[in-house]
């Protein structure tokens, strides 16, 4: 099979099946609030006016800003597990690679790289990490829900470690969580 004949594979069992649920995830979201976007808040109508429910500009923005991956969504959800974090963050990063396949791209060594990557700086100008996401902090760096930058070490290639300080905020204790 040709090289060309794999990335049409790829691009249809691959790209497309995770472009379509973050769509589809969109328009959920969008028809479940009803969002009035266009004005903020002290300008909207009242929900008795229109019969529209009117979300404070906050939330709104908010919002916005989580269109990305579906995944990244996950990450702001509280009430797993913080293996289930870095279990998202560990796929954001395998299905980023996968998507790059053999194309060259940025070097990832550390958070800020990885950021960068998944901010629509890499070849396929992929956004999986919507700009002004909450889970990024000033400095380009991905947190975990403890509010410290991940620590990312690459085994290979395509393969990295990622560990989250954990509630101490001390890498490299007992409490550490680590993905492979």
């Amino acid at each position: 099979m040709t090289r060309r004949a794999w990335l049409v594979l790829l691009t249809v069992f691959v790209v497309v099946p995770i472009l379509g649920r973050w769509l589809w995830s969109c328009r959920q979201r969008t028809k479940e609030m009803k969002i009035a976007v266009s004005r903020p808040p002290s300008e909207s109508k009242s929900a008795t006016d229109s019969g529209e429910v009117v979300v404070p500009h906050s939330v709104t923005q908010h919002a916005l800003r989580a269109q990305g991956s579906p995944l990244m969504e996950d990450l702001l959800n509280r009430s797993g597990a913080p293996e289930d974090d870095l279990e998202n963050v560990r796929q954001i990063v395998s299905q980023y690679v996968t998507a790059l396949q053999n194309r060259p791209g940025p070097p990832i060594g550390d958070n800020r790289d990885l950021v960068r990557a998944l901010t629509g700086r890499n070849p396929l100008r992929l956004v999986v990490i919507p700009p002004g996401h909450p889970l990024v902090n000033p400095a380009g760096e991905l947190m975990d829900r403890w509010g410290t930058p991940y620590h990312l070490h690459p085994l290979s290639e395509k393969r990295f470690e990622i560990r989250s300080a954990g509630p101490d905020h001390r890498l490299f204790t007992t409490d550490d969580v680590i993905a492979k």
